[in-house]
């Protein structure tokens, strides 16, 4: 048996595939290239792969992370060549390390998701930069959120923990850093809808990257591959 904690980028070409769409293609990768995958036991086996949180439709990632079982022990140079062979266009293999087997689920021990939004910005810098300090010094940002029992608003404000406008070559855009996992998810747009409603400031045509995923102990930010090495 080998636990491997995998670091990948989901790209252009993948931006619109699905959570759902994206576990099944993992899923061919490591079939097609003839990783020993280790299944659960039972009347519905399944592969030993649990996921980092869920990436949203039209989003796409720097930094995306999987924990795969496998069957037997393998060098981690093979296990990368063989799944960069066999990656469609849009999924890039970054790196590999093996974990201990008493290592926490990446959905629990991720809390933290950084995100840059690009776009036409509406309004300048620094009227964006005092839109931004205006919405941060509020105790609640409230957005709608549907649910099985109907619409509700939802305070996102506890979990934005930055948001500040930044340039670069290519322009003005947006970096926020927002709770994660499994203890609750700030989705950007839900940020973006707060900006909107603040003080109008838009992005037109925006194009969501998320650039990191942490784990947050209090003090310090760490990379999801130390965890468990």
């Amino acid at each position: 048996m080998q636990l491997i904690r995998i670091k990948f980028a989901k790209g252009e070409e993948l931006r619109f595939l699905s959570h759902l769409d994206l576990m099944r293609t993992v899923q061919r990768i490591f079939r097609r290239a003839r990783l020993p995958l280790a299944y659960s036991q039972g009347f519905n086996p399944h592969p030993k792969i649990a996921y980092s949180p869920a990436l949203p439709v039209g989003v796409t990632s720097d930094t995306e992370y999987l924990d795969v079982e496998l069957a037997e022990k393998l060098q981690l140079r093979e296990i990368k060549k063989k799944l960069v062979e066999q990656s469609p266009p849009g999924l890039e293999i970054k790196e590999l390390v093996e974990i201990k087997p008493e290592a926490r689920a990446l959905n629990v021990v991720i809390n933290r998701a950084e995100y840059e939004v690009r776009g036409d910005i509406n309004i300048s810098r620094d009227q964006c930069a005092a839109c931004l300090e205006k919405l941060l010094a509020k105790r609640e940002i409230l957005v709608k959120k549907t649910t099985k029992k109907g619409m509700k608003e939802k305070n996102i404000r506890p979990g934005i923990f930055n948001l500040e406008c930044a340039e670069d070559q290519s322009g003005p855009y947006l970096k926020m850093l927002v709770l994660a996992g499994s203890l609750g998810n700030v989705r950007p747009e839900q940020v973006l809808e707060a900006i909107d409603k603040e003080c109008a400031l838009r992005v037109d045509t925006p194009r969501i990257k998320r650039t990191g995923l942490y784990i947050f102990d209090g003090e310090r930010y760490l990379s999801p591959l130390a965890e468990g090495c």
